[in-house]
């Protein structure tokens, strides 16, 4: 647990972005898949219009039936489904510009347009053609019980742990990508967590990109209550804010040190995270398993193509016309 407490800070120190303005904004086709037992070295660019294909075609329903065995029937095959996707990849078409942004997920047939200024968050149906509207700000609803409140938590204390962070960077050479001139770089991260007793463990996270030369845009609601993310391995791009951010901090339990060429900010055609190959002393856990028991490698794996700009007027930020409103469920 607090081996996965150090990435997911890790991970919001390095997902600064660039908002978008409210005049141009940003689209592109997007493929995410999460591969096991994969190695970075062998990991490289494939067909996009193939994975394209194979990610967005819709998937169908089962007809499970009624009743409680039916219930059961259908989560069984939700959890198909997504175990499916997570191989196949979940492709998605992404559209932002100024306080809007669109998520279409052709293999669902689902969409959401987040406004930020309606403050409201549209669901639509495409192949119903359907619709609902929610409010960002309505009060959330009190989960039912038993009517008891909870025992209070036990109050953090500080352990004493330290964390130390090294970032290797290194240049991959031009290389064309879904027909695109690109730029590649890998980056070899590792994170050391050492007690106050002397034990230590440590988590390692290898990256590779090819880069475009757009910047990445993104939602960012004034209250902070949406905002939009390119995909789990795009909050990791950003090497160069965080180094310096962690160059102003002042607290001697923390240490980074980095080096290698700075790494762009520009979205990525490609880019890939693998977690894993972690080591630690005295039996501890690393980011891809147990020590000694062989847990494996872990990726992450993005696919983007199709880069071009719109602005927050375009008609994908809107409901069709021959799309019917109904009830939130």
């Amino acid at each position: 647990m607090k081996r996965t407490l150090v990435f997911v800070s890790v991970l919001a120190l390095l997902g600064g972005a660039i908002p978008a303005s409210a005049e141009s904004g940003q689209a592109f086709d997007q493929i995410t898949k999460f591969q096991a037992n994969a190695e970075l070295a062998t990991l490289e660019p494939g067909d996009f219009t193939t994975d394209w294909q194979t990610a967005s075609a819709p998937t169908e329903q089962p007809k499970t039936g009624g009743g409680m065995f039916g219930k059961m029937r259908a989560a069984m095959a939700q959890a198909q489904g997504a175990m499916s996707m997570m191989s196949t990849g979940l492709a998605e078409s992404r559209y932002v510009a100024g306080n809007k942004e669109r998520v279409d997920t052709p293999a669902l047939q689902t969409a959401t347009i987040t406004d930020c200024g309606a403050r409201t968050i549209t669901h639509l149906d495409l192949k119903a053609k359907t619709y609902y509207v929610v409010s960002m700000d309505q009060p959330q609803q009190p989960q039912r019980g038993s009517g008891t409140r909870s025992a209070p938590g036990p109050v953090p204390t500080d352990d004493g742990t330290k964390v130390s962070m090294t970032i290797v960077n290194a240049a991959l050479g031009p290389k064309t990508v879904y027909g695109n001139n690109s730029s590649g770089y890998k980056s070899d991260i590792t994170i050391v967590t050492t007690k106050a007793d002397g034990t230590s463990n440590s988590s390692k996270l290898n990256r590779k990109e090819y880069v475009s030369n757009s910047n990445q845009l993104w939602l960012n609601c004034s209250t902070g209550q949406a905002a939009s993310s390119a995909g789990m391995a795009s909050m990791m791009n950003r090497y160069n804010e965080l180094a310096r951010a962690l160059s102003t901090r002042k607290d001697s339990r923390f240490t980074f040190s980095s080096s290698g060429p700075a790494l762009p900010s520009t979205l990525a055609y490609f880019e890939a995270v693998q977690f894993g190959a972690g080591s630690g002393e005295g039996g501890g856990e690393t980011a891809g398993g147990r020590q000694g028991r062989g847990g494996g490698n872990f990726v992450v794996e993005i696919e983007r193509n199709n880069i071009r700009t719109i602005t927050s007027s375009d008609p994908v930020f809107s409901v069709p016309a021959d799309f019917t409103k109904v009830n939130a469920p």
